[in-house]
């Protein structure tokens, strides 16, 4: 059983859209996309929040995003690196 590596993180809503989905598909520009993806690196990250309770997200936070850096306010979602 793969054990956490890093835990409590906040991304935002664009890495988090990676994390769930994969690259492709989004609204970014490829190279927008690309920079997120070299910034979330080959770790294996987890979303770990509660869409319906609201449960490890923060509507508006002006915190960096632990994936790509982005220090621009926007929604944070709690995410958690495991051991690959």
């Amino acid at each position: 059983m793969a054990e956490i590596l890093i835990d409590e993180l906040w991304v935002c809503s664009d890495c988090a859209q990676i994390i769930a989905n994969g690259p492709g598909g989004m609204d970014l520009s490829e190279e927008e996309e690309n920079r997120i993806v070299e910034a979330l690196g080959d770790r294996y990250w987890v979303l770990d929040y509660d869409s319906e309770t609201g449960a490890g997200i923060d509507d508006f936070s002006r915190r960096q995003c632990d994936g790509c850096g982005s220090h621009l306010g926007g929604s944070r979602h709690r995410a958690v690196v495991f051991e690959s």
